[in-house]
């Protein structure tokens, strides 16, 4: 029987049986899991609190057949501002439902993770959500090998120069007006926004805050990330 000293963040939870509590978690060292902790929605319990829908904790674990079995759990950091406010639950909360849909279980990811725990902190301080989400959603997919192509046309390769061009989710990213076929589903995107999602996947957590997008620029981000990720998992999503 193996057992495991790991730190992680818990996605998501739901109840079963007398108290216990079934958890997708993210962790360091063994990727993202799936828990269970025995007792753990007691009001008594040592772990209630540790494990709270995105806080970040050090957890002991015992490998069973298809799950790891939670002993303990010791918070480390709790984002308390999320739970007063629906606008930041709800960011939370895609953060969380998208991560879990691209990080595969027992896969290592460790510059997501920390990604997961960036955005998390960002929006508990206050930076506007819908900034912090259209950055996460893009270092989400840069993180899991679906980065868009953003600064030459993905077919042709040619560099872009501030045109007028296209995004197509089969392509995976930019294309020129030339290389656009007649059919299939394309945005027109202008010079503004491919500028925009080139900053959003550069910036760092420290800058985020700093940075500066017309709101309809940021609005025209997260409608062509709705697609390119839907059309990544296989199915339409609706992001905030």
């Amino acid at each position: 029987m193996k057992f495991y000293l790991d730190e992680g963040i818990v996605l998501k939870g739901s109840d079963f049986g007398e108290g216990h509590r079934l958890l997708t978690i993210i962790t360091k060292e063994l990727g993202k899991i799936k828990a269970v902790a025995y007792g753990a929605k007691k009001v008594k319990s040592k772990k209630r609190g540790a494990l709270l829908e995105f806080s970040r904790t050090n957890i002991y674990l015992r490998q069973s057949n298809d799950y790891f079995i939670v002993e303990q759990a010791e918070g480390r950091e709790y984002f308390p501002n999320l739970y007063g406010n629906k606008e930041l639950l709800d960011a939370a909360g895609q953060i969380a439902w998208l991560t879990d849909r691209f990080w595969p279980l027992g896969q290592l990811n460790p510059k997501l993770y920390n990604w997961v725990l960036y955005s998390l902190r960002l929006l508990n301080s206050g930076v506007w959500p819908r900034i912090v989400l259209r950055n996460f959603e893009l270092k989400l997919l840069a993180f899991t090998g679906f980065r868009p192509i953003t600064t030459h046309c993905a077919v042709c390769r040619k560099p872009y120069r501030g045109e007028v061009w296209y995004f197509g989710a089969g392509e995976g990213g930019i294309v020129c007006p030339s290389c656009r076929p007649e059919e299939g589903i394309y945005f027109e995107i202008f010079p503004e926004v491919v500028k925009g999602m080139n900053a959003l996947l550069l910036a760092s957590p420290e800058k985020l805050p700093e940075l500066l997008l017309d709101e309809r620029v940021v609005d025209r981000v997260r409608t062509i990330l709705e697609y390119f990720l839907g059309y990544q998992i296989g199915e339409p999503i609706r992001l905030i």
